[in-house]
């Protein structure tokens, strides 16, 4: 979080990270953290997210056919934003802030998730549309035996980029 102690606006930090380094890799999305823990343990899509026709995507594939009953998807909803305790008489200056209005833009709005099914053609699984929770919770009925999933973000509130904490399959 940054800003400046004498005022209560917010504002993103900016900078450039090397190609490969990781640290919003699609790997996060299975590390076993559904939020940031030392680092951001998110998967980060490019910065063009919806531009000609195209939506960001992550694709997991697992070692042998699995019937899936359960997907959970965790989103980011802006959990590096200061939420201050009920306890307005203990706060400082400098953690007064300007009150939320609207979604968090980093949150997805509408997504679609896909199974890949083991003679190799897709299935659409479950569809999302205007999201306002930070746990997507999926049941297909019956399961679904699939080879691997694809997630693809169709929309958020407002950033230019899509964010995934991370991709439970039970």
């Amino acid at each position: 979080m940054l800003g400046r102690e004498d005022s209560p606006r917010y504002c993103y930090p900016c900078l450039k990270l090397p190609d490969g380094c990781g640290l919003y890799g699609e790997s996060n999305v299975v590390n076993g953290y559904n939020r940031p823990w030392r680092e951001p343990g998110s998967w980060m899509s490019g910065p063009a997210f919806g531009e000609g026709g195209e939506f960001p995507w992550i694709r997991l594939d697992f070692q042998e056919p699995k019937t899936v009953r359960e997907i959970l998807v965790f989103f980011n909803p802006d959990l590096s934003r200061e939420l201050n305790s009920s306890r307005a008489s203990m706060w400082d200056d400098h953690h007064k802030f300007l009150p939320r209005t609207g979604m968090p833009p980093e949150l997805v709005r509408s997504a679609v998730i896909d199974g890949i099914l083991p003679d190799g053609s897709r299935r659409e699984i479950a569809v999302l549309e205007e999201n306002w929770r930070r746990t997507w919770r999926v049941l297909p009925q019956d399961g679904i035996t699939v080879t691997g999933l694809i997630l693809e973000i169709r929309g958020t509130y407002g950033a230019r980029r899509a964010e995934i904490f991370e991709i439970c399959v039970y």
